[in-house]
């Protein structure tokens, strides 16, 4: 069980979606909290000694998906002079005529990905002098 669980582990990772020199975003890929993790790698080493904070986590989609399944159901009859099932257009005029429904469906889905924003600098304001 922990093999399997360090494995899915490591299948979580964030990448740089945006970065300039006072923050920037990243995406999450996987498990979010493994993700996280990795993200604040990135933010370690990218702002260095200021230090960090986060100040956003949005769900963003980024592109659909879309399925489409087809069930087709064919309903045979039986030749009433033999008793035996013939296919559709086969046998004598006494032969029952075979049902044949065809059912699609598409479903569309959103794709998303969830992006954490990030300043670079302390996560609280210095305090003023007296």
């Amino acid at each position: 069980m922990t093999i399997a669980l360090s494995f899915a582990g490591g299948c979580s990772h964030a990448t740089i979606w945006s970065q300039d020199a006072t923050g920037g975003v990243l995406a999450l890929h996987g498990f979010e909290d493994d993700a996280m993790h990795d993200a604040h790698a990135k933010m370690t080493q990218h702002c260095g000694a200021r230090g960090f904070q986060i100040v956003g986590r949005d769900t963003v989609v980024v592109g659909q998906r879309t399925h489409t399944t087809q069930d087709a159901d064919y309903d045979e009859r039986r030749d009433t002079t033999t008793g035996k099932i013939k296919p559709v257009g086969t046998g004598t005029s006494t032969h029952r005529q075979a049902r044949a429904q065809t059912t699609t469906t598409t479903t569309t889905e959103d794709l998303t990905e969830v992006r954490v924003s990030y300043q670079c600098g302390s996560a609280a304001p210095s305090p003023s002098a007296p």
